[in-house]
């Protein structure tokens, strides 16, 4: 369904409001260290934006160690509708993870 007229301006007029905002929310979030087993940097500072826009927030600390132990670790796997991209084919897959069904 489109989105009407109206939604549409409000939307955007919402996005040019805030626009320099976000750009120097960006910003300070690129300039988090955010490798693996770093980032806390990064995470507090979405968790305190969050939380500032009055959004429920959670963080957690990750045990590297148990993380690497896993399978699909190391693989990047980005979901939507009907594609599957991944950074490394895993071995347990039964079909082509890099054709779109």
């Amino acid at each position: 369904m489109e989105p009407s007229a109206s939604i549409e301006h409000l939307v955007l007029s919402q996005v040019d409001q805030h626009l320099d905002q976000t750009i120097s929310f960006l910003q300070e979030l690129i300039k988090q260290p955010s490798t693996l087993g770093n980032e806390r940097g990064a995470q507090e500072l979405i968790y305190t934006h969050l939380l500032q826009l009055g959004l429920p927030a959670e963080m957690w600390d990750l045990d590297v160690d148990t993380m690497r132990s896993h399978p699909l670790f190391g693989i990047l796997l980005l979901l939507t509708d009907s594609v599957v991209l991944a950074a490394q084919p895993y071995p347990g897959w039964t079909f082509d993870a890099f054709q779109v069904y």
